[in-house]
């Protein structure tokens, strides 16, 4: 599958990124650097958006096995350093250096995958659920343990890589009939199940996945479905939206449109903010920035039920 990223923009934000744990072992800091290192690599992840991978697997245990990973990865780059100051001697850094180049690269990855200004479900989910992620832990005999999720389906996760593989062969500007093609199968294979997986694949710069999506989503048996399960669809216009291509811009359009013929309610749609200002470049945007927001608005009004996503 081609490079999702250019090579120079992946060192831009790893340099930094990782260079802090490594200054930090090999300036023999405190265990407390590394440490506050790990919650740094944690809460990028988070703010880039990455519990929108975990395809299926409860938030409360994903952002466990996160928080793991990234703690894993800082003491092992850590070790790194300390074993480079065994052998040329410890650097005179201070402690604030490291901190400040991981802070830096962090952000640079938080900018490369922008949280929703409004408030991203994954970052209210993460907000509400880190105690819970907790107390999720098994400590004791529990006889009325709820009954596991069910893991991804393989054969939906096989499909979607099949699909995906198959758009990045295609050119950043494939013929729409190329795209239905591929969607149709898929949709053929998976129905609406495809989404979780789908949803993971978006937003890297690749015009044609992004359509793809978006084809995927004005099939009326997945749309259909999708807004029924109040799916995550504000999340993937988050993603859409920062497309700067006219012709993912144009579908994103015909997608709103149809969602609000059929009175489509909130959690289905777009945030207002993010809807707003990628207006201000593609013009085919602005007619729909007024419904949204009166029935986001409407949502959100006291008498009004209780909407998570507007």
């Amino acid at each position: 599958m081609p490079v999702r990223h250019s090579f120079g923009g992946l060192l831009l934000m790893a340099v930094p990124l990782y260079a802090g744990p490594l200054l930090s072992g090999w300036s023999r800091a405190p265990w407390g650097v590394p440490a506050v290192l790990a919650i740094l690599f944690f809460l990028a992840q988070v703010m880039a958006g990455r519990t929108a991978a975990r395809r299926g697997m409860p938030l409360p245990l994903y952002l466990i096995v996160l928080a793991l990973t990234q703690i894993v990865v800082v003491f092992a780059v850590h070790a790194a350093g300390m074993g480079l100051a065994m052998l040329t001697g410890a650097l005179d850094l201070g402690v604030w250096l490291p901190l400040l180049l991981t802070g830096l690269g962090a952000a640079i990855l938080i900018l490369r995958h922008p949280v929703a200004p409004d408030g991203a479900p994954d970052q209210a989910e993460v907000i509400g659920l880190l105690d819970q992620a907790l107390d999720s832990i098994d400590t004791g005999d529990r006889t009325d343990a709820p009954d596991q999720p069910e893991p991804p389906d393989p054969e939906v996760a096989a499909a979607v890589d099949r699909a995906v593989a198959a758009l990045w062969a295609l050119p950043a500007d494939a013929r729409n009939g190329e795209l239905d093609e591929i969607v149709a199968t898929l949709e053929a294979e998976t129905g609406p199940r495809a989404f979780p997986a789908l949803l993971a694949e978006i937003g890297e710069g690749a015009p044609q996945v992004d359509r793809a999506m978006l084809h995927y989503l004005l099939s009326p048996v997945v749309r259909y479905r999708l807004v029924a399960t109040k799916a995550d669809l504000p999340f993937a216009f988050d993603l859409l939206l920062q497309s700067t291509d006219a012709a993912v811009q144009a579908d994103l359009a015909a997608l709103i449109e149809t969602l609000l013929a059929e009175a489509a309610p909130a959690t289905a749609l777009p945030r207002v903010d993010q809807l707003r200002h990628r207006a201000e470049t593609f013009a085919v945007l602005a007619p729909l920035v007024a419904p949204v927001e009166r029935i986001r608005t409407a949502a959100q009004a006291p008498d009004a039920p209780t909407d998570p996503a507007a």
